[in-house]
């Protein structure tokens, strides 16, 4: 780009050009850097700097950081799975071979189910461990999900 001379009387008026929004703005309206002992003005004003960072914020860092979470879900629930699979013992009346489990998933919190009986599940719903309205599964259902 060639300057023209409406460009050189700007500059010699304390203004800048910004790359961004494409006018003539006051020099302070710029954030300063300094390199090699110069102080110099940023080719974008502080409002396009600002608009540029929260755009770079919103498509990368936001998905980075649901990424990240997704993941450390998945690997919990993962963990849970296991642990359901491995206990044998039903909760409700402490007898082995529970093959049915129930899980609290409306929270974070993973530690929330109970295995046990389909008999029981009557049982713990009259002493209020589980709703009427809850389902519980059977263990093949996340074994078959591996």
């Amino acid at each position: 780009m060639i300057p023209s001379e409406k460009m050189i009387a700007e500059l010699d008026a304390g203004q800048k050009w910004c790359k961004g929004c494409q006018q003539f703005l006051p020099c302070d309206d710029f954030y300063r850097h300094t390199t090699k002992g110069l102080t110099r003005h940023a080719t974008l004003c502080r409002e396009c700097t600002k608009a540029k960072a929260r755009k770079y914020y919103q498509t990368t860092y936001k998905a980075v950081e649901r990424e990240r979470q997704r993941q450390k879900y998945k690997q919990q629930c993962k963990a849970q799975d296991e642990n359901i699979i491995l206990e044998h013992h039903c909760d409700i009346c402490s007898a082995p071979g529970a093959r049915y489990f129930w899980r609290d998933r409306r929270g974070r919190d993973f530690s929330n189910f109970v295995v046990l009986h389909s008999e029981c599940f009557e049982r713990a719903v009259e002493e209020g461990m589980l709703q009427a309205n809850n389902v519980i599964r059977h263990k093949d259902s996340i074994r078959n999900k591996k």
